[in-house]
């Protein structure tokens, strides 16, 4: 099946000034080889798998729609990087199973469970704060009376993503600047995937954050290590041709 080579690279506007204003600039680091921000690792190699971008940076009004996204899960792709603001019930802007700005509930919003309908399942690593927060508390440590959305994706729907990574409390960036605490992870992540071939989900999150390990002291490095989770309802490793599809072995 030629999605298994699919990939959709998703950036939001961040607002963190100059190169930190739009999630698409890190997102580009991600392709292929980087060496950007001091330090080296291996991405997604664009001559082995079909990437595409959704980018508020480069869409017009720099603020695309959540349909675009629900439209390409449905048609299917099997692998999304995104970057972008988030709550837990908040994530590449989409909604469920309410709407939340600022810590205010307006109402019950589904856009996972009435809107995706793609029986070719995708991973996704997502940057956004508090999307993974299975335990249900808020910043704040308030326990909210619905699960998050990442739980939502992955195992409350016939639907969605087979496996994702997220944050269970906040993700971090960094003004004016690509070089944030949460994207080092996301780097690493994927330069254990296509640089070291470790195959499993899990030991390559595992290797992100040994790879991390000497910045422990930095910035929020220290939380990150500890919120960046594998929410799934299912154990399976890679594929041993990993490079040519991140296809799931049941």
């Amino acid at each position: 099946d030629s999605y298994l080579n699919d990939v959709l690279m998703v950036g939001e506007f961040l607002g963190f000034g100059g190169v930190a204003d739009f999630g698409g600039n890190c997102m580009d680091q991600l392709i292929d080889d980087s060496n950007a921000d001091g330090y080296t690792t291996v991405g997604i190699p664009s001559d082995e798998f079909n990437i595409a971008t959704l980018y508020d940076r480069d869409w017009p009004g720099n603020d695309w729609p959540k349909s675009e996204i629900i439209d390409i899960i449905n048609k299917g792709t099997h692998i999304i990087n995104h970057l972008g603001h988030g709550n837990n019930f908040h994530v590449m802007k989409l909604d469920e199973p309410v709407r939340m700005r600022q810590g205010e509930i307006y109402g019950e919003c589904h856009d996972i469970v009435e809107n995706l309908t793609n029986d070719r399942y995708f991973f996704v690593y997502s940057q956004a704060c508090l999307s993974g927060a299975f335990d249900n508390k808020s910043s704040d440590l308030e326990i909210y009376p619905y699960d998050c959305i990442a739980e939502y994706l992955t195992t409350k729907t016939e639907h969605g993503a087979f496996a994702a990574i997220m944050n269970a409390r906040y993700g971090f960036g960094s003004i004016e600047s690509t070089d944030g605490p949460s994207h080092r992870f996301h780097r690493e992540f994927l330069d254990a995937v296509f640089g070291e071939n470790i195959l499993q989900i899990g030991k390559a999150n595992q290797d992100s954050k040994h790879d991390n390990l000497w910045r422990i002291n930095q910035d929020a490095s220290d939380i990150c290590k500890v919120n960046i989770n594998v929410c799934t309802s299912v154990i399976f490793p890679y594929s041993k041709n990993t490079r040519d599809s991140f296809s799931k072995i049941m």
